[in-house]
């Protein structure tokens, strides 16, 4: 009886050996999926928290962009502006010396060239602003188009 009896010994311990190896590798195949799924939530994470980020780099770049481009433009107004301020203050002076020499109607002649002058540079001036923004507003409306955008008619430039 003993033998049968070690027998069933020796059977329940392989048995107990086997269920214990088995719980084993079920344990650490376990803790493997954990650690894949651990990886996944922090790379979701990442993702998340890369996408929530403002893009400084492209934000700060548009602005010095801009900044030329306004610098640009302010460069040349002021430098029409300090051009017909020459004109102005040269048409007073030549003014100036014809009423002391006594001359009104060249004087007047003058004053009226220099009128006509003036706002021939002011039409011109004028002109190129509606043309510069006729431009800038076509290529805005292009910039639309291609993204499949229908540019509102309110937007266009007058003639």
């Amino acid at each position: 009886m003993s033998d049968e009896l070690e027998g069933r010994i020796a059977r329940l311990e392989a048995t107990v050996e086997a269920f214990v190896s088995t719980v084993r590798s079920q344990f650490d195949n376990t803790s493997e999926q954990f650690e894949s799924l651990y990886k996944h939530i922090d790379g979701l994470r990442d993702a998340i928290q890369q996408r929530d980020r403002t893009p400084w780099a492209n934000l700060i770049a548009a602005g010095a962009l801009l900044l030329a481009v306004i610098t640009m433009v302010a460069q040349g107004y002021i430098r029409d502006l300090q051009r017909m301020q020459d004109l102005q203050d040269r048409g007073i002076g030549v003014l100036r010396n014809h009423i002391g020499d006594g001359h009104p109607a060249t004087t007047q002649r003058y004053l009226q060239a220099e009128i006509d002058h003036i706002e021939d540079n002011d039409a011109n001036l004028r002109k190129w602003i509606r043309d510069h923004d006729r431009r800038e507003l076509d290529f805005y409306h292009e910039y639309l188009r291609d993204r499949g955008i229908t540019p509102h008619p309110s937007t266009s430039v007058a003639p």
